[in-house]
């Protein structure tokens, strides 16, 4: 990378991994609002171009975008170096369950060892940086909801193994060292830039079949629950974790739970229709107004859930004053507008 022309000068400077995802586009953005300059590393040049899309030039002018690998300790030792950041932000990771089933080993040195190894160098480095990890809600045991700071872990899947393995081998020995390094235990936050899972499929899908440009929405389990809030709510809970005196390690939740079927009818109402359901099980169908059958139980999306996970957010709302602005009915609002 270039030498910073600031070097030396620890405040309002952020270092962003993982910056081209939704969270890191929200949090560059709200970043800059308040006077950062920020530098963000991404994987790839094709990441790389897709990063600021539609976003505003005057943004852009103060984003330094690094192309490499978060495993590139020599790299990430050099951007310490010459950026010289105040905060650092851990967003980079292999989310895909599916991805983390088929490559566990890839997804622990993503995950848990390359950002392990940036905050053991960040400790000579930068001893007085303020670092945040992105976690995940998955670290908790899913059957004892409400989830909060005090849940027993309980990780079901090689992502949640990798999220809680960096917490517990790195966040939380180097922070006993005297580095201000924390874990943000992150519950499901959508927001129009993710497209890859089912809040944006049911809100495109429904558009699509308004305008006849899709026959049917195809869904597994409809009861499924989840704590859903907005990438743009959270990205703030995580600059508040690093604006306080003392490190510590928060749930970043809205405390509210869904299901996927009340998803899909809030969304229908939000498109001036309704849905009304009909049969049982996987022959269970959404039809609309007209009698057409709009939502149908594919079996292979079925996932073997037990519990549910909705966060306990009385900590982060005590201490930090935080909480959510976006409220489920807005997040779906929010999403339906960036379809039209």
């Amino acid at each position: 990378m270039k030498k910073s022309k600031t070097k030396g000068k620890t405040s309002k400077r952020a270092f962003i991994t993982g910056i081209s995802g939704q969270d890191g586009y929200y949090l560059s953005k709200l970043l800059v609002s308040k006077g950062y300059v920020v530098c963000g590393l991404v994987r790839d040049k094709r990441a790389a171009e897709k990063v600021f899309n539609g976003c505003d030039p005057k943004i852009k002018s103060h984003i330094e975008i690094i192309v490499g690998d978060l495993s590139d300790r020599s790299l990430v030792r050099e951007i310490l170096n010459e950026f010289n950041p105040g905060e650092i932000y851990n967003l980079a990771a292999i989310s895909d369950l599916a991805t983390s089933f088929k490559n566990p080993e890839k997804t622990m040195e993503v995950n848990c060892e390359a950002p392990g190894k940036m905050i053991a160098d960040a400790f000579k480095i930068l001893p007085n940086v303020k670092m945040f990890m992105a976690s995940s809600a998955q670290i908790f045991d899913s059957s004892h909801p409400p989830q909060s700071e005090r849940t027993a872990f309980k990780p079901e899947n090689p992502y949640a193994v990798s999220k809680l393995k960096l917490h517990q081998k790195y966040v939380l020995p180097f922070r006993k060292k005297g580095l201000y390094v924390c874990s943000g235990f992150s519950f499901n936050h959508e927001s129009p830039r993710r497209k890859d899972l089912v809040v944006y499929k049911v809100t495109s899908s429904l558009v699509k079949i308004k305008v006849d440009k899709l026959d049917c929405l195809e869904l597994g389990n409809l009861e499924t629950i989840r704590d859903w809030g907005y990438a743009g709510d959270y990205v703030e809970a995580m600059w508040k974790m690093l604006q306080s005196r003392k490190a510590d390690d928060f749930v970043i939740a809205t405390g509210k739970a869904h299901t996927v079927r009340e998803l899909v009818e809030l969304t229908a109402i939000s498109l001036g229709t309704v849905v009304k359901w009909q049969g049982q099980g996987v022959n269970e169908v959404g039809v609309d107004k007209s009698g057409r059958t709009i939502v149908k139980i594919n079996p292979n999306f079925y996932r073997n859930e037990s519990g549910y996970y909705v966060g306990d957010i009385s900590k982060i709302k005590r201490k930090l004053g935080w909480q959510p602005r976006a409220s489920f009915r807005k997040l779906v609002r929010l999403m339906l507008e960036s379809r039209r």
